[in-house]
């Protein structure tokens, strides 16, 4: 099915290939995208430390109160933020609509500080005190809004503290005028997706929407990643109300049929046999082309057919007192109905089942009796009702609770019962929202990715996923290997030890303490928890010498209990690990059944004899190896197995963290589709005793990549545009093995100057040298005295302390099953 405009018709596109991807524009020119947007596609390079703000207080790179940004799940009304229409002065002289100038709006005060004046303060207090009761009256009147994210309210006490500098308080500006934005944006998106909105309203909130006159202004619109946002993206409603839709076109798009009518071949002959013979209705232009009889297969909001199951309604007894809920959309989860006059309704015209004492109704599968045959419509009742019978078309039911009950990106509900079948990737709750870190002086909540002082969260595992690939949410018992007789919510614990016995573990602890940081210098997110199935089945493989001195050091002086603390620990520090599964077990690790896109990127990747990625040439350096760099950084962080990185530690782990933190959550649920589908990466088959178990494995060469190696142009220099450990080792003493947060202020030099592509440079091993011989003379904590070792002297003391703890326990963690592991270990 085509999607059609305002008024009915295929949308005018913009059609360009920019930076080597293809982009399309839908009611809007290309002209609107941002210089980096494909830099920002997963948004996870939002995190604090890749934040530029320039003089005038906005966002270097997206600034989203200027220009579309990626859709967020919990951010969708920001498509709505109001902008200046083309050609058009009306509301120029608003503040928060000349967005350009703050440096020409703060003013020094007698003691040389910058302030925001009088009456521009007032009127700022005033607007956002305006615009934060509007929010709150129309949620306040729509219940079914109450999972609904929204704008959060400003910190109103911020405006009359005086700033240092003039970019502090042009911080502060801008960030009042994106905290307006938003909320205009939310009001925007509810006044014109609902023409009833008004309903039950008192006066003063629509006398108030009235003046703030949004209909006089265009959308900023949005930046859609197909292949994860059409499960919940809505683009009917965007194109009726004229939103600027942007989207890349890439291979993923283009091998899956579910995205034909978006594709660019397609709006191109549109717009072709528009310019030829005139606007023609879009269905007609359908019925002409034999090509296009793919798009006809899916739905408006492109779910694959859904096949009619057999249920017998006639004398059926819904009971009275069970739970009813509706399932608009195949990959949704459930809805409560929160009318009971609606059952009946329900009843004649959709599908439904009594599972579990529940009676679940499909939307999405209309009575073949049904007059409409159709599930893009939905025939209002003759009586009237309340919240639901202002929701007529689909289009308005997706808009209105795809923020409650559309899967998150990573989510997955069974398309049955609407249960949960796969956790959320949480990262997408850990990127900041930039109206909270508009200074450092400003209070704003704490971020999710560090803990505060003496916190600890409880510890949790997240519950087994279902991998079937029956969409049941039961797994098939006669496929499933029995479980251990232990849970992983129950690790085992030495007992109490004898008195000698601890004389001599805290005569060896005081002996090797000094070999790890007493503390990781950042904590897991919130979310992130270990996935039960590989507590489960999982070997802890430990590959080094080092990794197995520092991991038993650290489980000692911290006091770890549980074996789920050991391995945030491994994961903090950026320790050299492997977390493998046995060949046994493999189909229960399996995911879902895959798309084409990954069955056709799979066999590129892992089939006998597929050509790996040739090496980056340096050239000359320059933009032109910048942007070949990081064209490489995202292929390599977009390989199924990227989250192998995690295990590697050091500065393969400490780039996730920086670019993709997903992958570590991604880790922490089980391998990817390399172990399970194609039974490649790294075994232990070719061992003396194989346990015969898998886990992920990134290449060299994807490594290389990663990191920018290249020769320079006379073949004899490596160089490099991150330090590989090799180079971390021997020439910053202040790293031995483990991430601290004193390397960390070293490498964020570095990141940006790679985030920029006319800074960033691949450095040989003397320019390495020299680069770090500054940072090992800089302020900061003083260099271990270990990391200050020839390489010889720190193996040899790790093979020391390595015979001192074989003396000292019974058992070694050297490929053992995760729940056999003791903490702090059985001592002789």
């Amino acid at each position: 099915m085509f999607y059609g405009d305002g008024r009915g018709r295929i949308p005018d596109s913009d059609i360009r290939e920019l930076k080597e991807v293809v982009w399309v524009g839908l009611n809007c020119s290309l002209d609107l995208l941002p210089a980096n947007a494909w830099d920002y596609v997963n948004r996870y390079s939002y995190h604090t430390h890749t934040v530029a703000i320039n003089q005038e207080g906005w966002f270097e790179n997206m600034e989203y109160a200027h220009r579309p940004d990626w859709e967020q799940h919990d951010r969708s009304f920001r498509a709505w933020i109001p902008v200046l229409k083309g050609g058009s002065e009306d509301g120029k002289d608003l503040w928060y609509m000349n967005r350009l100038l703050n440096s020409r709006r703060v003013v020094p005060n007698p003691q040389d500080k910058w302030i925001i004046p009088n009456p521009l303060r007032d009127s700022i207090i005033a607007d956002l005190r305006l615009a934060e009761t509007v929010v709150a009256g129309i949620v306040s009147k729509a219940p079914f809004f109450g999972r609904i994210p929204k704008p959060q309210p400003f910190y109103y006490d911020s405006l009359h503290n005086a700033r240092e500098t003039q970019k502090e308080a042009c911080v502060l500006l801008a960030s009042a005028v994106r905290c307006m934005l938003e909320h205009l944006g939310f009001i925007f998106w509810r006044t014109s997706t609902d023409d009833d909105w008004s309903k039950d309203q008192t006066h003063y909130i629509i006398r108030a929407v009235g003046d703030f006159n949004l209909g006089r202004f265009g959308k900023r619109g949005v930046l859609l990643h197909l292949v994860r946002d059409w499960k919940e993206m809505n683009i009917p409603v965007l194109l009726k109300n004229e939103v600027p839709v942007l989207y890349p076109w890439t291979l993923h798009e283009r091998v899956d049929l579910r995205f034909a009518c978006l594709a660019p071949s397609v709006l191109a002959a549109y717009q072709e046999r528009r310019r030829v013979i005139g606007d023609s209705d879009f269905t007609d232009f359908v019925t002409t082309s034999d090509s296009f009889l793919a798009v006809n297969r899916y739905s408006l909001f492109l779910d694959d057919p859904v096949e009619p199951i057999n249920t017998e309604r006639r004398n059926v007894v819904i009971p009275r007192k069970s739970p009813k809920v509706i399932k608009d959309f195949p990959h949704w989860t459930v809805r409560p109905v929160t009318n009971k006059k609606w059952v009946a309704y329900y009843r004649n015209h959709f599908q439904f089942k009594i599972m579990d004492g529940v009676t679940i109704f499909w939307r999405f599968r209309p009575l073949p009796d049904e007059e409409s045959g159709s599930a893009d419509a939905t025939p209002r009742p003759s009586k009237e009702f309340d919240d639901e019978d202002r929701i007529e078309a689909i289009d308005r039911i997706r808009e209105v609770y795809k923020g409650g009950y559309a899967p998150r990106p990573g989510q997955v509900f069974d398309k049955e019962t609407g249960k949960e079948l796969r956790k959320p990737f949480r990262g997408n709750d850990c990127f900041i929202q930039f109206h909270e870190h508009m200074s450092s002086k400003i209070p704003s909540a704490p971020s999710r990715f560090s803990s505060g002082p003496g916190e600890k969260a409880p510890l949790r595992s997240r519950p087994p996923s279902s991998r079937a690939r029956s969409a049941s949410p039961e797994p098939n018992s006669s496929r499933m290997i029995p479980p251990r007789p232990r849970s992983p919510t129950q690790i085992p614990v030495t007992g109490a030890i004898s008195a000698p016995n601890r004389v001599r573990l805290e005569a060896w602890v005081n002996h090797a303490k000094g070999l790890v940081l007493k503390e990781a210098y950042r904590a897991i997110p919130e979310g992130y928890y270990w996935d039960e199935l590989l507590m489960n089945n999982a070997y802890l493989v430990l590959p080094t010498t080092e990794a197995r001195v520092k991991l038993r050091v650290v489980a000692c002086v911290k006091g770890l209990t549980d074996v789920r603390e050991l391995l945030n620990e491994v994961l903090l520090r950026g320790i050299f690990h492997r977390l493998a599964i046995p060949l046994r077990v493999m189909d229960l690790f399996a995911e879902r059944e895959l798309s084409m896109a990954e069955r056709v990127l799979g066999k590129s990747i892992y089939e006998v004899g597929a050509e790996p990625d040739p090496p980056l040439e340096y050239g000359r350096g320059g933009p032109t190896f910048a942007t070949a760099y990081h064209v490489r950084l995202r292929r390599v962080l977009g390989l199924p197995h990227a989250r192998g990185l995690v295990a590697r530690g050091g500065i393969c782990s400490w780039l996730v963290w920086a670019y993709e933190p997903r992958l570590v959550d991604a880790y922490m649920s089980g391998p990817s589709i390399q172990t399970t589908r194609f039974v490649r990466g790294w075994s232990d088959t070719e061992t003396e005793s194989p346990a015969y178990i898998w886990a992920d494995e990134v290449s060299e060469r994807e490594i290389d990549g990663l990191l920018g190696h290249v020769l320079d142009p006379s073949g004899n220099v490596d160089r490099w545009v991150w330090p590989p450990d090799s180079l971390l080792r021997e020439f910053c003493n202040r790293y031995d093995g483990e991430m601290s947060a004193v390397v960390d202020n070293i490498l964020q030099v570095v990141l940006k100057e790679v985030n920029n592509k006319d800074t960033l440079k691949a450095r040989s091993r003397t320019q390495w040298y020299q680069f770090f011989r500054k940072g090992n003379r800089a302020a900061g904590s003083p260099g271990s005295e270990l990391a200050q070792l020839p390489a010889a002297d720190r193996d040899a003391r790790y093979e020391d302390e390595e015979e001192r703890m074989d003396r000292l326990f019974a058992d070694r963690w050297e490929k053992l099953p995760v729940l056999d592991v003791k903490l702090p270990g059985r001592i002789e």
